[in-house]
């Protein structure tokens, strides 16, 4: 029997889960919780660190929002938003660059994946966002790691409860406008809802998903919303469909890119949004398309991304996107 088609479409809500293989602690060792749980950032054992460095790196440039997450020894869950480039292309970079991570500091060998299986994804109607974020917050609980999910250091509960001390770009506003519908305000009101038992009804959709599709946690409405938004899976983007769409946003001839005198602009921007499309799985593949280093491609994207003159060309990824869903039509 074939797998379902993920849904993706702009705006989405996702509720995922990557898991890696059971006892592997891909993220970090178990035993971490056994003592005194680190609270700051700097103290988070050195696997978890890296992966919250690298996945909101990948977020920020992908275009895509955090709404809630929880990190356990061998499972992230995430609630994220889609408002950039598509789903599939983030996770295929995220996961493979963690991958490697973890080849190289666990020695784990060639051929093997670190991961379980691919990544769980469902499509969360935004009137349920806080059941998704509720679900993600007392997963560790769930698991049995913490008695208590305020208790629980590595998640995004704590920037909910405004005491966290953390990095995580995490976009509490979504969650919190939905709650006061509920008159549920403020860090009073998102403690009252944790507590809340969650209701036969919402149980069900989060553990099977809609009757009507199991991709979908909502109800009738939305799922007919969700199947008018999705459209066909499209192909990620060729070296010379990207080429013409930056060469286009720049207004130059793609001839330009491909000059070594005068194109290392144009070769940063489709290095740049090849590895955010699912056109490139790094740099240095790009860095191949032209004949050039990777170690040069890299210098020449920091100097264009840190130049305030060129640094709007690198945040106009839907532009982009829109540009090259017509050219694939």
């Amino acid at each position: 029997m074939s797998r379902l088609q993920r849904l993706e479409f702009q705006g989405a809500i996702h509720l995922m889960r990557i898991r890696g293989r059971s006892g592997d602690g891909i993220f970090f060792d178990a035993a971490v919780l056994t003592g005194g749980l680190p609270v700051a950032a700097a103290e988070w054992p050195a696997g978890l660190r890296y992966f919250e460095r690298l996945a909101w790196g990948i977020f920020g440039e992908s275009g895509v929002r955090v709404h809630g997450y929880s990190l356990e020894p061998d499972t992230c869950l995430l609630v994220l938003q889609t408002l950039g480039a598509p789903l599939h292309a983030v996770m295929r970079r995220l996961c493979g660059e963690y991958s490697r991570y973890l080849h190289r500091q666990r020695g784990i060998p060639t051929g093997r994946s670190a991961f379980a299986g691919r990544y769980e994804s469902r499509v969360v109607a935004p009137n349920y966002l806080p059941h998704a974020i509720r679900r993600v917050h007392r997963g560790p609980v769930e698991a049995r790691l913490v008695g208590h999910y305020s208790d629980y250091p590595f998640s995004s509960d704590g920037i909910y409860r405004g005491a966290a001390e953390t990095r995580a770009p995490v976009e509490t506003a979504c969650a919190r406008k939905w709650l006061a519908r509920r008159r549920l305000t403020g860090v009073a009101g998102y403690r009252r809802f944790m507590e809340l038992r969650e209701s036969r009804h919402v149980a069900g959709l989060f553990d099977r998903g809609s009757s009507l599709d199991s991709r979908i946690i909502g109800d009738q409405g939305y799922v007919a919303i969700v199947r008018s938004l999705v459209k066909p899976t499209r192909a990620a983007p060729t070296p010379e469909q990207l080429i013409q769409a930056v060469a286009a946003m720049i207004e130059r001839p793609p001839e330009a890119i491909r000059s070594h005198r005068s194109g290392a602009l144009g070769r940063a921007l489709v290095a740049w949004y090849a590895t955010r499309t699912g056109g490139a799985r790094s740099v240095a593949e790009v860095a191949r398309w032209f004949c050039v280093s990777g170690a040069a491609l890299g210098v020449a994207i920091r100097l264009h991304h840190g130049d305030e003159k060129h640094r709007p060309l690198f945040n106009r990824l839907p532009e982009l996107l829109r540009s090259l869903g017509n050219r694939h039509a």
